[in-house]
């Protein structure tokens, strides 16, 4: 098992403030199993979107992107029901969170072509 990086962008922080107390343990505790790379996670890519995964627990789903091999962004934190609504737009999300946690993590990513 590897260690990975978690960062959680902006928006997605206050997506998890909104949960209930209950929630975001449960969002927290999946989080850190994503940290700890555990195996038991069930990952899957983004349909349409192969640079994003979601993780899936329970009714909660999590989207998240590698920034690098050990370092992830997470972008959205939703119940099953809203989780989908709104990817369309996923690569602007993730620029706005690269920007919120640094101008030098955005210009690296504009410069590979991942956006």
């Amino acid at each position: 098992m590897s260690s990975t990086e978690v960062v959680v962008s902006p928006a997605a922080r206050r997506e998890i403030k909104k949960l209930t107390k209950d929630r975001q343990k449960q969002t927290i505790a999946l989080l850190r199993t994503l940290e700890n790379g555990s195996e038991t996670l069930m990952i899957e890519k983004i349909k349409g979107h192969p640079s994003f995964f979601r993780i899936r627990r329970g009714d909660m789903r999590v989207v998240y992107h590698y920034i690098t091999r050990n370092r992830v962004v997470v972008l959205v934190v939703r119940d099953r029901k809203d989780a989908y609504r709104g990817l369309d737009d996923l690569d602007r999300k993730l620029l706005a969170a690269l920007q919120a946690l640094g101008e030098e993590q955005a210009g690296n990513v504009r410069k590979a072509g991942t956006i």
